[in-house]
């Protein structure tokens, strides 16, 4: 996986009809050395292969899926190979085209949340009752200014990043430390990755809190970090 290709892959992203998170290219290239993916196109498809761990597993391919006319004939999937984080609508084409050859395991923990922006910009009712106390509890005590992520603040957000990582002791933590360097590589290509955007706190011109996301079609967004200061820091 490299940002040679993206280009070639974000082409072939648009024409699957599904989004998911996981397939976004800044999720592939932060994570990339972390799950030792690679990926492979043919004709019509980006095959996605993740090496770390006992045995390789598969991702989706994607591409345009109803495209390829007899997925029996492809080889990751005549191999009997295992498949994970595979978007519902192709899952359902495998088992309508290959039957029984298929067998489907639903993975809840790899579902996609999606909020409206709406709501989150108005929280009103009483699911976001907490949410609201709190943003009011937080105007009141503090005197802060937002801004646009850019590629002037990347290194001020790195350092937070870095920062918060102290504090809750990532080297004691695989999947904490992980991310910490999944953070890092999405951030240091951040001209080179097309979309990404986020914004950052200040209180008092000490950065508190950043957020770093991409588009995931026209109109949705995938929050891919968030990290606020603890209120004891």
């Amino acid at each position: 996986v490299s940002l040679a290709e993206t280009h070639r892959y974000a082409a072939l992203a648009k024409l699957c009809g599904t989004r998911a998170s996981d397939y976004s290219i800044a999720n592939l290239l932060g994570w990339a050395a972390h799950y030792g993916l690679e990926w492979h196109f043919d004709e019509h498809l980006c095959w996605i292969r993740q090496t770390a761990g006992e045995s390789p597993v598969y991702w989706a391919p994607i591409g345009p899926w109803e495209a390829v006319s007899d997925w029996g004939a492809c080889a990751a999937l005549a191999g009997g190979n295992t498949f994970i984080r595979v978007p519902e609508r192709l899952a359902l084409l495998w088992q309508k085209q290959l039957g029984d050859g298929v067998n489907l395991e639903e993975a809840r923990e790899q579902w996609d949340y999606l909020y409206l922006a709406q709501e989150l910009m108005e929280l009103s009712g009483k699911q976001f009752h907490n949410k609201k106390n709190l943003f009011r509890q937080f105007e009141k005590l503090y005197t802060y200014t937002y801004s646009a992520l850019t590629a002037d603040s990347v290194h001020t957000v790195l350092r937070m990043q870095n920062e918060w990582c102290r504090w809750r002791d990532c080297e004691g933590s695989e999947s904490l430390f992980a991310e910490n360097k999944a953070v890092a590589l999405v951030l240091e290509q951040w001209e080179n990755i097309p979309g990404l955007c986020g914004g950052v706190i200040h209180i008092e011109d000490v950065p508190v809190a950043y957020t770093l996301a991409e588009p995931c079609g026209p109109d949705t967004l995938v929050i891919h970090f968030e990290k606020a200061r603890s209120e004891e820091h």
